[in-house]
């Protein structure tokens, strides 16, 4: 049994597939993709440009949207002095805000695919809850 796989070979057999390969470059012409995972320059700077506020969440096992896209995007909005900006980490989740499935030795292979896990869910409405109660009082 393979206990590990290789980002390169992962890279290498993903790369095989044509049509996953157009969609891959779909995805470099979005403005939605950063930290390299496309190919495409951070994205941080202008999301901290924005006029509305930002609410953002990743788990803290997530792969596709690590807590480093977190951190960056929060450094950036400290750097424009963008006071509505907040993140949020929520522990033990993966990507989809579900639990990892594993035990395995390959992160990649403990994708997860839901369901949601309460924990999101409380982190976000909390945050939601919190958000309305500011934007009451600065009215």
């Amino acid at each position: 049994i393979e206990t590990q796989v290789s980002i390169d070979t992962l890279r290498a057999l993903q790369r095989q597939n044509s049509k996953l390969v157009e969609v891959i470059e779909n995805f470099k012409n979005s403005p939605l993709v950063s930290d390299g995972i496309w190919d495409r320059p951070s994205i941080h700077e202008k999301a901290a440009g924005l006029a509305q506020p930002i609410l953002a969440f990743t788990g803290e096992n997530d792969i596709q949207t690590p807590v480093s896209e977190i951190n960056a995007l929060l450094k950036a909005c400290r750097t424009k002095q963008k006071s509505d900006c907040e993140g949020h980490v929520v522990p033990g989740l993966g990507h989809a805000f579900s639990p990892l499935r594993g035990p395995r030795a390959q992160p990649l292979l403990d994708a997860t695919l839901g369901p949601v896990s309460e924990n999101f869910v409380s982190s976000l409405s909390q945050a939601v809850v919190s958000w309305t109660s500011l934007d009451k009082k600065s009215n």
